[in-house]
């Protein structure tokens, strides 16, 4: 195992897969070394995506002894990665969580977006904002699920951040649906936290808040396309009817406590 530092031919590498390896492509963009340390046996790479997992790329042959070795020396609680990168790796990991999402791409030419300027949607930007989105999450079953540190101090934090973009929309004053874009860098983003609050759903909140969102992004950042994964249909069907099409699949394995 050995640090790999060649950031720039490793962006190479990654970019023949730009739709599944944004998170890291942009990543690397943002933070470089040392934000994200790189390992590497043969021709397969270990990202610790700033401690919060251990993304994993092969481009060609390694020894699985020594791939096995480095997952071993390095902290991780998940590891994820291309579908074809992760399936070698699963039977190593018997009575893990295994997660196997798609990823979902939209150019912004293909974009159909639906943003109705009679509604309440903004932008949200400052710590006020960000913690009553933090307060939604906690209403909404799965990401009530999901531990997360969803404090003022850490609202404060999102609120500086120049890599993230948030979005939300109001009834009667209520915070009710809000969606988010991470990894913004090379004209791209990830499209994150999508949701509504259980009292006001099937009334097209979210269509309009991600359109919102992507309009911002296409017509304002100037992005060229953004990616998102889901794990269920009635996501997909949302973002089918904005024009996301499927990518590449995802697989992820996780240390059960």
């Amino acid at each position: 195992m050995e640090h790999y530092d060649d950031i720039p031919t490793l962006k190479k590498i990654l970019a023949k897969e730009p739709f599944g390896n944004l998170f890291f492509i942009n990543d690397l963009e943002l933070h470089g070394q040392p934000g994200i340390e790189v390992w590497h046996v043969g021709r397969l790479y270990a990202l610790d995506y700033r401690s919060e997992g251990l993304c994993l790329y092969a481009d060609g042959q390694y020894d699985m002894d020594e791939a096995l070795s480095m997952l071993s020396s390095i902290k991780w609680a998940t590891v994820m990665g291309p579908a074809d990168t992760m399936a070698p790796f699963i039977s190593h990991f018997p009575g893990q969580q295994v997660l196997e999402r798609e990823m979902m791409a939209l150019e912004a030419p293909a974009a159909k977006l639906r943003v109705d300027s009679s509604m309440d949607t903004r932008i949200l930007s400052d710590k006020d904002a960000l913690y009553e989105m933090f307060q939604l999450y906690n209403e909404v079953p799965t990401f009530a699920a999901k531990d997360s540190d969803r404090s003022e101090e850490r609202a404060a934090e999102e609120a500086g951040r120049t890599d993230c973009l948030y979005a939300g929309t109001y009834v009667d004053g209520k915070l009710v649906s809000c969606a988010g874009l991470s990894a913004i860098a090379n004209k791209s983003a990830m499209v994150i936290g999508v949701c509504t609050h259980p009292g006001y759903q099937k009334r097209g909140l979210a269509t309009q808040t991600l359109s919102f969102l992507l309009d911002k992004a296409y017509n304002d950042l100037k992005l060229d396309f953004t990616c998102l994964w889901y794990t269920d249909e009635i996501a997909a069907s949302l973002y089918r009817k904005l024009g996301y099409h499927p990518t590449v699949r995802f697989t992820s394995i996780s240390k059960l406590k």
